[in-house]
């Protein structure tokens, strides 16, 4: 227990991760894929309390030798022997920071003394199957598409949140342009004035208000309107439901 719960990551061999951090780290790579792999190494540095330690080993480094193809012993960086047993894995060596040639080293799966020296774990689907799969893999397209879905109603439900205000006359344009602004007749003009002037006074004394807010008075003839985008929902609710229950069939889960 000591050795699990030592600060300063004794049992990791990259000196990174307590009992805990390997433990987290290797449910998660699990679960993305759908593999795990660990080798225990043995350290003897007389600084080091314990001498066993385990190294994570990424699924993505483990290849057949060469980047070559599968044959019957060997499927996926994984040399088996003729009933299917791992007998050792090929993992690549890539050198910091790629420009290196690549290299392979050959893993057994157990010493010659039977001491374990890689652990993979994965749950096999069918017979003669070497490396585990990630779940998510038969889904992407539909969660991406999900993704995309949603982001987008996102978008739209922010413009229907918009609007603008537009006010509408019954006059035409060329009458309501002489009406604001004024004809060339001085009386009009004054009559104009002295109407505006009216309105402005008894608004003044006697504001219209509505809980407490002030309502805007406009021309007669005038009204104000509020101008919103239109519900462009489409059916979101069932298509969203659609691609939930899809991607759940698809992870073998009861939605």
């Amino acid at each position: 227990m000591s050795m699990l719960k030592m600060i300063f990551c004794g049992i990791d061999a990259e000196r990174k991760r307590t009992f805990t951090m390997m433990i987290r780290e290797g449910v998660a790579t699990h679960a993305f894929n759908g593999e795990l792999c660990v080798q225990p190494t043995w350290d003897s540095d007389s600084t080091r309390l314990f001498r066993t330690q385990f190294k994570m080993v990424s699924p993505k480094r483990i290849s057949n030798p060469n980047n070559a193809g599968d044959t019957r012993n060997c499927r996926a960086g994984v040399r088996t022997n003729d009933g299917g047993a791992a007998l050792g894995y090929y993992v690549s060596e890539d050198g910091y920071p790629g420009w290196m040639a690549q290299k392979w080293s050959y893993i057994p799966r157990e010493l010659p003394g039977g001491r374990p020296s890689f652990i993979h774990v994965f749950e096999p689907l069918e017979d003669g199957q070497t490396r585990g799969a990630n779940a998510f893999y038969s889904v992407m397209e539909q969660m991406k598409m999900l993704d995309t879905l949603q982001n987008t109603q996102l978008q739209s439900a922010i413009v229907k949140a918009m609007y603008a205000a537009t006010i509408e006359s019954e006059l035409d344009t060329q009458t309501a342009m002489d009406f604001i602004l004024g004809s060339d007749s001085k009386d009009q003009q004054s009559k104009m004035t002295g109407w505006l002037g009216e309105m402005a006074s008894y608004y003044t004394a006697a504001p219209v208000r509505l809980g407490g807010a002030k309502v805007p008075h406009l021309m007669p003839g005038d009204s104000l309107n509020l101008q919103s985008a239109q519900d462009t929902d489409n059916g979101f609710s069932t298509f969203e439901q659609s691609l939930l229950r899809y991607i759940s069939a698809g992870l073998g889960c009861v939605l």
